[in-house]
């Protein structure tokens, strides 16, 4: 059998959604091998024609968008950041009943006025008027574009 007869696919490495992964997948007769949690290539004994590669969850979507893996289970917050510029990749099933992710919006103790979305939203319009912008440091940009444009378009 030649490598292209499998199918591969990628699971998260570590963390919650590792755990809540192997136990979906264990719960289902899918058991997966994976001689050590240094190594990142497994299989599932039950299905022979399979290779599992562990990577991190934020790479899934990545690798199964460019085709180097054809199935992958990871965090809808990964799928909704980085699915809204491709249309070549399909989501079976959004809610797996495990792992949680929360959009947190910070900002500096020093900050004291600063205690709801509307004092944000009065904030980025004094600093639009001194012509300058806020800026948020964040790793989900479409999310949090998307969450503040919600909840801010209203003060905009």
């Amino acid at each position: 059998m030649t490598t292209d007869q499998f199918l591969r696919i990628a699971l998260p490495s570590k963390g919650a959604l590792e755990k809540g992964t192997m136990n979906l997948l264990s719960a289902c007769g899918l058991g997966v091998s994976r001689p050590n949690e240094r190594q990142y290539f497994g299989s599932i004994p039950a299905l022979a024609p399979v290779k599992v590669l562990f990577q991190r969850a934020a790479d899934i979507f990545t690798k199964v968008q460019e085709g180097s893996v054809d199935l992958g289970i990871t965090g809808y917050d990964v799928v909704c950041e980085e699915g809204k510029s491709y249309d070549d990749v399909i989501v079976i099933w959004d809610k797996l009943g495990y792992g949680k992710c929360e959009l947190v919006l910070a900002v500096p103790e020093s900050w004291v006025d600063v205690s709801s979305i509307e004092d944000l939203a009065e904030l980025t319009l004094l600093f639009r008027k001194k012509g300058k912008n806020l800026r948020i440091a964040t790793k989900y940009h479409n999310l949090t574009q998307k969450w503040l444009y919600e909840k801010l378009y209203i003060f905009l």
